[in-house]
């Protein structure tokens, strides 16, 4: 997808609605964007029936054309800011848009709209991704959401959903993912994590009980603020549990893990 000087493109996806659908338009601080406070692939959700006097977010009261925010705070919904850094995707920070990511493809009335992309490229005159995937599609697993073993889930604003699991402290902490596949390959998962440290950490990852390896994460700026860093997975079809673990090397906290 293109972003020139001359008429903007977007992609439409409709579904099965008449009246509501989801457009999808690559966005540069350049032109008419020059103020916009991020860039990326900015993703529109229009329902006909809308009215963007109603900022509730509920199947009944919800804008007319409303911005599918990639940090899922939807802080234009709730007069937190007139836009920000983080609300588009890109690489290198949300790749994905479906039904099970958050935020979500759903449709107002919460069914699935089945619109999933994935593969979100880098920011740039052109930005690319793919419509459906034959595996998870850029799925995002919270680790607040997934098996948590002598740890802790505390709040953050920071974190997707506000949650995050910390105190990935002892030998048998861990989170444990469980994560569906469609076809047997290899994966990339991206690791969004906070280390507070000052020093690299580690934490160990196994994938269906297999042997454990080694992820190393460089320092963030504090604790509950987050990075994140990318390794390959192989994963077999259908179900797979991931697993990350306290580490040799320091401490930290976890996000989510996002697989694609």
């Amino acid at each position: 997808m293109s972003n020139s000087t001359g008429a903007q493109q977007a992609y439409r996806w409709t579904g099965s609605k008449a009246k509501e659908y989801f457009l999808i338009e690559n966005i540069r601080k350049t032109g008419r964007y020059a103020n916009m406070p991020d860039e990326g692939l900015i993703i529109w959700h229009v329902d006909q029936n809308g009215d963007n006097s109603f900022n509730q977010m509920t199947a009944s009261k919800h804008f007319l054309v409303s911005v599918e925010q990639a940090d899922n705070l939807f802080q234009l919904e709730r007069n937190g800011n007139s836009g920000a850094d983080g609300d588009l995707f890109h690489a290198g920070y949300k790749t994905g848009f479906n039904d099970t990511t958050s935020p979500s493809a759903k449709w107002w009335n919460g069914t699935n709209s089945g619109l999933s992309i994935s593969g979100i490229g880098a920011i740039g005159s052109s930005i690319t991704f793919i419509k459906g995937s034959s595996g998870p599609s850029a799925s995002r697993y919270e680790a607040e959401g997934a098996t948590v073993n002598n740890a802790s889930i505390y709040s953050g604003s920071d974190a997707s959903n506000n949650q995050y699991v910390g105190g990935i402290d002892y030998s048998d902490s861990y989170v444990a993912f469980t994560v569906n596949a469609a076809a047997a390959k290899t994966y990339t998962m991206t690791i969004r994590y906070a280390n507070g440290t000052g020093a690299n950490s580690t934490q160990n990852l196994s994938v269906n009980s297999g042997a454990a390896s080694t992820v190393t994460y460089t320092p963030t700026s504090g604790w509950g603020q987050f990075g994140s860093t990318t390794v390959n997975v192989t994963l077999k079809a259908g179900s797979n549990t991931i697993k990350l673990g306290k580490g040799a090397a320091g401490y930290a906290e976890l996000d989510y893990i996002e697989i694609q």
